[in-house]
């Protein structure tokens, strides 16, 4: 029953207030959370480092396997500069870091206390190769008189157990280097990086053991890395030249099928977001954060394990909130008025639903009756089930296998031209996603395993069906397709909370957008922000490895 004309709607009136206030809080707590962000030590002065630690075990590798002469033209053609050359830049990256934030991932698994003696054992290998024996005396020295500040007081027993096995590793490895002879009695624990170990071989004049081949598959990572993103950016140039000749052809119109998803209004959309999955969800994830991570120290769950269970379990915690508002605020297209009421409240909306209303009956005084309103009630849960599958376009299929991966494709070079882009204009700025980071650090299968699912399962099927299959659809009939893509698109960057990657992550969500209306399937978004979420993931890896 619409209310009389002229009188105000109550209902729309407290959703509209009730925006007003999820749009406020998410600003603050935005405003928050950019600020931490640009405080994170940006990833590519790690990524730079790791990537030319790469090079100088390719070449030691090519001479482990080649004569000196084809040594050279392989390391010409690949373009390696020299492993003296790449050792120079390599220590000229332990100085940018040390000014910004010394070992930020390495010192994560030396210890907590991250105190920067992994990073100056490392950077002290790296001047000996390059034949500076003094300076890396001293920082050595450096390195064994100083203890971890603030260790203990805050990390559970078995992290101060491991802290403690960890110090005494390294301090039996920084003893060997300064004096190389007492190695040749207790061989010392080495570094569990390729490159550090086979430096601390030398130094410690050790060739049997871990010593004896450490360069193997540095070769065939370098060939993976160096050619994925030319030939992606490659194919990607083809296919969205291909689009714009397709489009010019037709004169312009995009030529997307009708939009159909789910019913409601913007408000309803919009509420959504800023109510459940900004404001709800970090407050859920804040609050759960400090029982499960008490609960990895209590069952002795150590990094980087605890870590990746920590990351998906926070992210589910996360996304709980706006997944139970959803049925409350949207309904899809072709539901009948009450479906979700009716499932909220576990039942149909059938004949014997209103009969049950009417004549209440309890299981004790009435079990097949029970038990005919329990099947009703299953029955009516997957009948609505099936209308959100019909009506966010899931349509699973082979089909949505090449979608993605052209939308992918065409988006790469738009989404990889701003981000060196931004890169180049802002050098020194922060604000990296700190998944990144651990991703690249661990070397821990379970946990990659726990970052890895998170990354390409979870966070694709639930960011697309918020800002793909929610917000996309009710904007876009609401103001034209291009402003609900863009505006889509928009949220879906300030989303991720990071000042630097707002616009490749912008273009990125226009990507997703005109996969998701062009194929009439969210299927295919989903797809494609797992395959996108997955290179990243494997480029990190294989860096990191």
């Amino acid at each position: 029953m619409s209310p009389a004309p002229g009188t105000a709607n109550p209902f729309r009136s407290v959703r509209g207030f009730l925006l007003l206030l999820s749009i406020s809080l998410s600003l603050l707590l935005w405003l928050a959370q950019f600020v931490a962000s640009a405080r994170r030590p940006s990833l590519d002065v790690h990524l730079e480092r790791r990537q030319l630690e790469l090079g100088v075990l390719v070449e030691r590798q090519l001479r482990q396997e080649f004569s000196a002469e084809q040594a050279a033209r392989l390391g010409h053609l690949l373009r390696l500069g020299g492993e003296r050359h790449n050792l120079t830049r390599l220590e000229q990256t332990f100085e940018t870091g040390a000014a910004a934030a010394p070992a930020v991932g390495r010192d994560r698994e030396a210890g907590p206390g991250g105190d920067g003696t992994t990073h100056k054992l490392e950077h002290g290998l790296v001047l000996e190769a390059l034949g500076h024996h003094r300076e890396a005396l001293e920082l050595w020295h450096l390195a064994l008189a100083e203890r971890p500040a603030g260790q203990g007081h805050r990390d559970g027993p078995g992290e101060q157990s491991r802290s403690r096995k960890q110090d005494q590793r390294q301090q039996a490895l920084l003893q060997a280097l300064i004096d190389p002879e007492t190695a040749a009695t207790v061989p010392p624990p080495l570094p569990h990086s390729t490159l550090y170990r086979s430096l601390s071989c030398e130094r410690l004049a050790l060739d049997s053991g871990p010593c004896a081949n450490p360069g193997t598959g540095a070769l065939t990572r370098l060939l993976l890395l160096g050619s994925a993103a030319p030939l992606t950016l490659l194919a990607g140039a083809v296919l969205l030249l291909r689009q714009l000749w397709l489009l010019w052809r037709r004169g312009g119109g995009l030529g997307y099928p009708a939009i159909e998803g789910v019913t409601g209004t913007v408000i309803d959309g919009l509420l959504l977001f800023f109510a459940g999955f900004v404001v709800l969800g970090t407050l859920n994830g804040l609050t759960m954060s400090v029982p499960v991570l008490g609960l990895m120290a209590l069952l002795g769950i150590q990094p980087p394990l605890s870590q990746g269970l920590s990351t998906l379990v926070l992210y589910c915690a996360q996304a709980a909130p706006s997944l139970l508002l959803l049925p409350g605020l949207v309904k899809p297209d072709g539901a009948p008025h009450g479906t979700a009421q009716a499932l909220r409240q576990g039942g149909g909306t059938g004949p014997s639903q209103a009969g049950s209303a009417r004549y209440p009956v309890t299981a004790a005084s009435s079990p097949a009756v029970a038990s005919e309103a329990s099947t009703t009630a299953a029955a009516s849960a997957v009948a609505c089930l099936g209308l959100w599958i019909q009506a966010l376009r899931w349509r699973p299929g082979w089909v949505a296998i090449p979608q993605a991966l052209q939308g992918m494709l065409v988006s790469f070079p738009a989404v990889a031209l701003s981000s060196l882009l931004v890169r180049r204009l802002f050098p020194d700025a922060g604000g990296s996603n700190p998944m990144l980071q651990l991703v690249l650090d661990s070397r821990h299968g379970l946990a990659l395993a726990c970052f890895a699912f998170t990354a390409v399962v979870l966070a694709p099927l639930y960011e697309e069906l918020i800002f793909r299959g929610v917000l996309l659809p009710l904007l876009a009939r609401r103001f034209g397709v291009v402003i609900g893509i863009v505006s889509s698109a928009t949220l879906f960057a300030a989303a991720h909370l990071s000042l630097t990657e707002f616009v490749p992550l912008f273009l990125l969500g226009i990507g997703l957008a005109a996969v998701r209306l062009s194929s009439g399937r969210l299927s295919s978004s989903v797809l494609m922000h797992a395959c996108w979420n997955g290179f990243t993931f494997a480029n990190l890896v294989l860096v990191g490895a």
